[in-house]
Order: C-alpha cells, then sequence, then structure tokens
C-alpha cells in the first residue's frame, strides 16, 4: 500500500517558523522540531511566512531592513536543516498585514515580496472595518494573486454576513486560506 503522505505530498503555505521573528518559534531548535512534526504528518514543503507589518513600515528603507532580518534568520534555519531528510523543503515568504489598499501597493509590485511566484498571503487584520474588497483589487490589477489568510478568524462588522464578503473575495478572484 502506499503511504497516504507520499500520495497526496502536503504543502504548507502559511507557517511562522523562522526563528525569533515574530510570533511563531523563537529557536532554530523550536523550527526543527515543528518541522520534523509537519514531515512526519505528510507535509514535503512548507512557505515559512512571517509578518511583514506594511502598515508599521513607512518607507521602503524600514520594509528592506524587514525583509533582510527574515532573510538572515530563515538562512539560519535553512542551514541547521542541510543535509536532514526528516523535514520539508523550505522556502521563504512572508504573511502581509494590509489593512487597506495603500498598505498593500507599497509593496504589491516588489519581486522580492510573497509567497513562491506570484502569490501574495495578505492578512488584514482582525476587526475588519468594511469589505477590503479595495486590497483584493490593488493585488489583482497589479498582476499578483491573494491568498486571503485566515478569513474564519476575522470579526466582521455587525450585520455583515461573514460567508458573503468570503464569497464576494472570491468571486473577485482571491484564494482563501482557512487555517
Amino acid at each position: 500500500m502506499t503511504n497516504r503522505a507520499e500520495a497526496f505530498p502536503i504543502i504548507d503555505l502559511h507557517s511562522h517558523l523562522v526563528p525569533g521573528v515574530d510570533d511563531g518559534t523563537r529557536t532554530v531548535e523550536e523550527s526543527l522540531e515543528a518541522l520534523r512534526g509537519l514531515f512526519r504528518e505528510g507535509v514535503r514543503a512548507a512557505v515559512t511566512t512571517p509578518h511583514l507589518l506594511v502598515a508599521h513600515l513607512p518607507t521602503q528603507e524600514s520594509v528592506q531592513r524587514e525583509l533582510d532580518r527574515h532573510r538572515r534568520a530563515f538562512d539560519e534555519l535553512q542551514a541547521a536543516c542541510l543535509g536532514r531528510s526528516d523535514i520539508p523543503d523550505l522556502y521563504l515568504g512572508q504573511e502581509i498585514w494590509a489593512p487597506d489598499a495603500v498598505a498593500v501597493r507599497r509593496i504589491v509590485h516588489r519581486p522580492d515580496v510573497g509567497l513562491p511566484g506570484k502569490f501574495l498571503l495578505v492578512e488584514f487584520g482582525f476587526d475588519l472595518h468594511g469589505s477590503h474588497n479595495d486590497v483584493v483589487k490593488a493585488v489583482l490589477d497589479a498582476g499578483r494573486q491573494i491568498v486571503i489568510a485566515h478569513p474564519e478568524r476575522y470579526r466582521y462588522l455587525p450585520g455583515v454576513e461573514p460567508l458573503e464578503v468570503m464569497r464576494g473575495w472570491q468571486d473577485l478572484g482571491a484564494l482563501l486560506q482557512v487555517n
């Protein structure tokens, strides 16, 4: 019988496993332990996605410094993974906090931001103050694809049906990443 994990390899597109960068793992050893656990569950590739809090990074220089910090920590983790066969292949991306279209437009054309390929993993913040369709459209208008992070965790405006908002994002062309 074929191993289920091998018959259907899993790719994790949203993890906070770059050590010491955000609210994820603190050390390389913690990251390795989590990666070994993912591998045991059938994950064969993992995109680590530290937060890129665009709204708190006022200049392109501050964005670059944050991306450099992510890269240094990722490189340290990747070095610890060399020669191992018990962890998924690793890639570096970001979970972009873009509460509005102004924030996302500041980074949407940067080829060094996003998931591998043309995808941006975007979160809006937990308290939604509208539909955020403007963010979705800004990403798509720039020729990128948007993946909306954990839409089931948001607090929607009173009287708004969350599933209708999510369907609206999908109708515009967004993908949804549910935890």
